[in-house]
């Protein structure tokens, strides 16, 4: 299925694609780590060949990946992103990940689009359980991961590659499919 696109109240969950970049760029350019990792693309054609390889992955077989950019529903400005990762088929595990733009974090807009891309994984992608990694200074994620009732596993030891040759460390959050439909009732 492609493009997925998911609506809440207050955004719109857009699948990546190379029909993105004009809109995309400027966010990218300013706050590199919002639509992919640091350095993925310097320049707008980089961002626009990123962007078609993602879409080329989205529409292949086996897909695995489900990316996502955030825009406001009343500005439609793209502010951030969003994904669900299946990790395990067998095991029907899956990770998600998000970024908002500056301008954009503590005004509730992550929690809306992190909300959207779980209830995809454990309704669309019959997931089990779903994890996200959050560096321990990030607040923000640890409370907003907290409101989605994930619970705290376990520390993962320079876990997030950061340039060349720098590591950070993570908490390992997760909930269960079981878990997210008790709360959301």
């Amino acid at each position: 299925m492609y493009p997925v696109e998911l609506t809440g109240e207050r955004v719109i969950l857009r699948e990546l694609s190379a029909a993105l970049a004009s809109r995309l760029w400027p966010v990218a350019r300013a706050e590199p780590g919002v639509f992919g990792p640091p350095g993925f693309a310097d320049t707008e054609p980089e961002l626009r060949a990123w962007l078609k390889r993602q879409e080329d992955q989205a529409t292949g077989p086996g897909r695995v990946h489900y990316r996502w950019a955030v825009e406001r529903r009343d500005t439609g400005d793209l502010i951030g992103s969003t994904r669900c990762y299946i990790e395990n088929i067998y095991e029907r595990q899956g990770s998600i990940g998000y970024a908002m733009a500056a301008a954009h974090r503590r005004r509730g807009f992550a929690l809306e689009a992190v909300t959207l891309a779980i209830a995809f994984g454990f309704e669309a992608l019959d997931l089990h359980r779903i994890w996200a990694t959050i560096e321990p200074d990030n607040e923000a994620s640890l409370a907003m991961i907290g409101k989605l009732g994930f619970r705290r596993e376990g520390f993962l030891e320079k876990r997030i590659r950061v340039g060349d040759d720098d590591w950070r460390d993570a908490y390992l959050y997760a909930t269960t499919a079981d878990e997210w439909r008790t709360r959301s009732r």
